[in-house]
């Protein structure tokens, strides 16, 4: 066992990801969560080859395929259902996508780590640090110390408020409706597919047999009062002309299970690691969902950051390497998914035209390589 006591604000998936990769590499470890239960935001995901692989080496490889659906293409069609692009991890050795529900990726996490790991209903609020020790302190006036603290609570992370009060989260211009359906429609073909049109984009994304994770996006203010009104019926008179099997899916949803959210980034920062405190996943760099990146990101983080202290025997030497490793490529995909976004949600009718022609244009070498960079993670 590595003596380094490490505490991780956070029981999302990457404060999960990481206690889990720091327990395997033999360190002391406590995970609190601010939720009285393992609580996830958010309906289904996508992982990307990257995101597979981080998971493979955590040995979930197994847990992970008894849930969701596994696929090599990500189709991108016009409204009128004409294809537009195929993004493909066909390469040899890629293990492609995997969608699964987020709840489900939250309990492998969680049932696989050890007895007593995490503690619930501890809201951590500031965090104070000298030389030799970093404390979190709780909402209830209680602390801990630590030799180390992961900060993995999320977009709206208290601590890095705290370490970083200058930086605020950037607004995308668009909003964000996200459902789950479990009575698929007869004779549909599975497939990943996002379709852009002059009504915004929606996605289809199967789970399994029996259930379809969708998103719907439209270019809005932020907290629109004008989009918070609008009911299921709204969303299916929204694409009701766009390709199938789009109505029926939204159809064929419970309209108590559709969330609403705003859509949110954090500009790039040249900094995660604070002294003894490290931000990871969306705490650190929060992306817009446009390629896919934000959990597999915060499982990059995770597995590296446990490589490196392993590496240094527990040292904190390890952070200064950790950081060097990430923050080029955390920050590449931020401004990627933040550009692949403001293209995306182009509604105007002859510029929704010209762009979809332009992407349909494309080489298929262009995507082969951002599957490529993606990729490329050197665990």
């Amino acid at each position: 066992m590595n003596e380094l006591k490490i505490v991780i604000v956070g029981g999302g998936i990457g404060g999960l990801c990481a206690a889990l990769a720091l327990q395997q590499s033999g360190f002391c470890v406590q995970l609190f969560e601010r939720e009285g239960q393992i609580k996830p935001v958010g309906a289904g995901l996508v992982l990307g080859p990257n995101g597979i692989k981080a998971l493979q080496l955590l040995g979930l490889e197994a847990d992970i395929k008894r849930y969701g659906w596994q696929t090599n293409h990500f189709h991108l069609r016009s409204h009128r259902g004409a294809t537009l692009s195929r993004l493909s991890a066909d390469g040899a050795g890629s293990p492609g996508f995997r969608t699964i529900l987020r709840e489900n990726l939250h309990r492998v996490l969680a049932d696989s780590l050890a007895e007593g790991t995490i503690q619930f209903g501890r809201r951590c609020v500031r965090v104070e640090q000298d030389a030799s020790q970093v404390t979190a302190v709780f909402d209830d006036g209680t602390h801990v110390e630590a030799d180390l603290l992961i900060a993995a609570d999320g977009i709206h992370s208290a601590i890095r408020k705290q370490l970083q009060p200058d930086r605020h989260l950037r607004y995308a211009g668009y909003t964000c409706w996200r459902g789950v359906m479990s009575e698929v429609p007869t004779g549909y073909v599975p497939e990943c597919v996002e379709t852009w049109g002059p009504q915004g984009r929606f996605g289809i994304i199967p789970i399994d047999e029996q259930q379809i994770y969708w998103y719907a996006l439209r270019n809005s203010r932020p907290n629109d009062p004008h989009f918070a009104k609008w009911r299921l019926g709204d969303l299916i008179g929204c694409f009701e002309d766009y390709h199938d099997p789009i109505a029926q899916v939204l159809a064929s949803t419970q309209e108590d299970r559709i969330l609403l959210h705003d859509i949110y980034d954090l500009p790039p920062s040249h900094q995660h690691v604070y002294g003894r405190v490290v931000l990871i996943g969306d705490a650190s760099h929060a992306m817009t969902p446009n390629m896919g990146q934000g959990a597999s990101q915060a499982i990059e983080d995770a597995v590296m950051l446990a490589q490196y202290l392993h590496k240094h025997e527990g040292s904190l030497d390890g952070l200064a390497d950790y950081e060097r490793k990430r923050v080029s490529r955390t920050n590449q995909i931020v401004r990627m998914s933040w550009s692949f976004g403001k293209i995306a949600q182009i509604e105007h009718p002859l510029l929704c035209a010209l762009r979809n022609g332009m992407m349909a244009l494309t080489p298929s070498l262009v995507n082969r390589k951002q599957i490529e960079f993606l990729e490329r993670v050197d665990f």
